[in-house]
């Protein structure tokens, strides 16, 4: 705002910053915490604001007894995997993972498929492999990627089957019905009781590491 080199310091007079070359080039200090504003009045770099109007039916609506619908739409769902367990490693493999929403109406088939498969993989990295890990006072021990086990190509499912049911949506565009969170949260549960189902092991702690996993099935009779 000052129009000087980055590395050249400008002075201070207790209200406004000032180019010390020029003291007539100057901004008040309110003035430079808001950065550079265009002609409406908003931050150049910062956030776009908006406004727009919505009309939500009076079903959606609380009642006057407390009730009510809070939320217009639902996803409804369900998710199943198949996997194996390296009983030495503690390593899980999806063979195949299987997915089935009602999306009112697919509007774009390729990239609702996407939705599915990124929103797999993204709970895929929480159940098995993503954990920040700290120190006694506090410091992550595991701040960058190359610590932090993100899931990778070679720990997707071998195979995805994905279903879809449209019955469309009253109130959705095209008759759509959402799909973005639905897509992750059934896969922990998922791949959880899928473990449960091969090792009769339990899992409450997440993610369900190798390395837990080993522990577990050196723990119980059998394995």
């Amino acid at each position: 705002m000052l129009k000087i080199p980055f590395r050249v310091r400008p002075s201070y007079d207790g209200e406004q910053v000032f180019k010390t070359s020029d003291p007539a080039v100057r901004v008040p200090v309110a003035g430079l915490a808001h950065g550079f504003r265009d002609e409406s009045g908003r931050t150049i770099g910062g956030e776009i604001q908006t406004t727009s109007n919505v009309h939500l039916d009076n079903r959606f609506l609380p009642g006057r007894d407390g009730g009510g619908q809070f939320e217009s739409v639902f996803i409804y769902g369900a998710q199943g995997c198949e996997l194996r367990i390296h009983k030495e490693t503690g390593r899980v493999i999806i063979d195949h993972f299987i997915s089935s929403f009602d999306v009112g109406r697919v509007i774009n088939p390729q990239q609702i498929r996407g939705q599915v498969t990124g929103g797999v993989m993204m709970a895929l990295g929480a159940a098995l492999n993503e954990e920040l890990k700290f120190d006694r006072l506090g410091r992550p021990l595991n701040p960058s990627f190359g610590r932090y086990r993100l899931p990778t190509i070679s720990d997707a499912p071998l195979r995805q089957t994905i279903e879809f049911v449209e019955t469309p949506l009253e109130i959705g565009p095209f008759g759509a019905r959402p799909i973005g969170e639905g897509t992750v949260v059934g896969v922990t549960p998922a791949i959880l009781n899928a473990i449960a189902d091969a090792t009769g092991i339990q899992f409450y702690d997440l993610p369900v590491t190798p390395d837990r996993i080993k522990a577990a099935l050196k723990n119980a009779s059998g394995f």
